[in-house]
């Protein structure tokens, strides 16, 4: 069997789990942040779960997430996560992040 990872062409990128937290449970939900970094030291986060208020469209993530350091990755991740959060929406929802 051809092994993908012995041929550098098809690697387009390797990302390697710097750190991992996992945020108090919020609205019965357990929220985790993953800051990742690649080869050339940049850092980025992946959160476990997106946000959606009611009438709202569905998750995205965020590709603009590349940063310098683990700390400013994980500044970026927590304003992502909760930047449209609303304490008085009762209809909205926290999907869980596929790609987490």
């Amino acid at each position: 069997m051809y092994n993908l990872l012995k041929d550098e062409r098809r690697v387009i990128n390797a990302f390697k789990v710097e750190e991992e937290w996992e945020l108090s449970t919020f609205e019965d939900v357990q929220l985790k942040i993953k800051i990742l970094s690649d080869d050339s030291g940049n850092y980025y986060y992946k959160l476990s779960h997106f946000y959606v208020g009611t009438g709202k469209p569905a998750p995205k993530s965020s590709s603009l997430n590349i940063c310098p350091t683990k700390s400013e990755a994980l500044i970026l991740a927590k304003n992502f996560m909760f930047y449209y959060y609303d304490e008085e929406d009762t209809g909205a929802v926290w999907y869980p992040n596929k790609e987490y």
